[in-house]
């Protein structure tokens, strides 16, 4: 993928996305779980 690899790393590998996504999705879980627990909706 050009563009998103580090011009000196010649092993590109997808992880770094991955974790991103991930670390992005648990993020969001716990806003949501935040604003269901502000409204006292949803499981606790």
């Amino acid at each position: 993928m050009p563009g998103f690899a580090h011009p000196e790393l010649h092993w590109p590998t997808h992880h770094w996305a991955w974790f991103h996504v991930m670390e992005d999705e648990v993020s969001h879980r716990g806003q949501i779980r935040l604003i269901r627990r502000a409204f006292g909706t949803g499981s606790p």
